[in-house]
């Protein structure tokens, strides 16, 4: 919360996210107050450290927060930098759902769906409201059948999302 406020007393320098479980009945109005009192103009999401799906309805009214209040949904799939958290909750296909639901949220699926790029790219090309950040050391590219080249990815997903939902820099401080 302190950060929330020195986020607040500085809105021409800092964008605050905020992470939170979206499966928790009080998410929706802790966001909502987050917005209003802090500022916060965006909500990151990372399902494989807490072990959800982010097509499990319970998360709606979270999303339907974001809708109503414009905010950008930054959720990390695929292979994370913590051995802990849970690949089982890390396929971008999850999104489709939500993506239908909440058509005037902007979901982001950063690092190229991070190992998952395939299915990245197909939410993506069938939702337009997904956006594909490319900011990652793209290490998981290593464990892919093709090892595509970064030019390919970038190629494949252009293809895929176009230049105008192909991002950089959203879910990155050093890349």
């Amino acid at each position: 919360d302190d950060l929330l406020t020195f986020v607040a007393l500085n809105p021409d320098r800092f964008v605050g996210y905020s992470t939170l479980d979206p499966r928790d009945p009080a998410s929706a109005d802790l966001l909502r107050r987050q917005i209003d009192d802090h500022g916060v103009r965006g909500l990151k999401l990372y399902p494989m450290a807490l072990g959800f799906h982010v097509d499990d309805p319970a998360c709606d009214a979270v999303y339907a927060v974001c809708e109503a209040s414009r905010l950008p949904v930054v959720i990390h799939f695929g292979i994370s930098i913590a051995a802990t958290h849970d690949l089982r909750y890390g396929n971008p296909l999850d999104l489709a759902g939500p993506a239908l639901r909440f058509p005037a949220v902007s979901w982001i699926v950063p690092h190229f769906g991070a190992g998952f790029f395939r299915e990245a790219l197909m939410v993506g090309a069938q939702s337009r409201n997904v956006h594909i950040d490319s900011s990652s050391s793209n290490n998981w590219t290593r464990y892919t059948p093709d090892q595509p080249s970064l030019a390919d990815l970038f190629r494949r997903t252009l293809d895929a999302v176009g230049v105008e939902r192909l991002l950089f820099g959203t879910d990155s401080s050093f890349f």
